[in-house]
């Protein structure tokens, strides 16, 4: 090409094509993709958090979707056993918006599960 601003111009249009830093943007199909690996990760907390809720049940006679919000995630990341995090959870939350008697239910179920020698 003899032109000079043409043969610039298509030399602009192929480096353009290869330029490592164009700008991305995610697609719906990375957002699902994702999602599904934040799932992924999810399992051993969700195994952890059935503990929680079946501990409760059988505590209380409520799960712990039922009983007011408390940091589970938090407790879960602390690697507290389930016992730990409703203790927690108890004296952080359910004492002051429950009735503070409950700590004295979770004590007696805790005692029923200690084995006399």
């Amino acid at each position: 090409m003899r032109n000079p601003v043409a043969r610039h111009l298509a030399q602009s249009r192929r480096r353009s094509s290869v330029v490592p830093n164009k700008k991305w943007f995610p697609t719906e199909n990375d957002w699902v993709e994702e999602q599904l690996e934040m799932f992924d990760d999810d399992k051993p907390f969700l195994t952890w958090k059935a503990e929680v809720d079946r501990i409760c049940i059988e505590a209380f006679e409520l799960s712990s979707e039922d009983l007011p919000d408390a940091a589970w995630r938090s407790n879960f990341n602390a690697k507290n056993s389930p016992e730990d995090a409703i203790s927690n959870a108890i004296d952080e939350v359910w004492m002051h918006e429950l009735d503070p008697d409950i700590d004295q239910v979770w004590t007696a179920w805790l005692a029923r599960g200690i084995p006399y020698g």
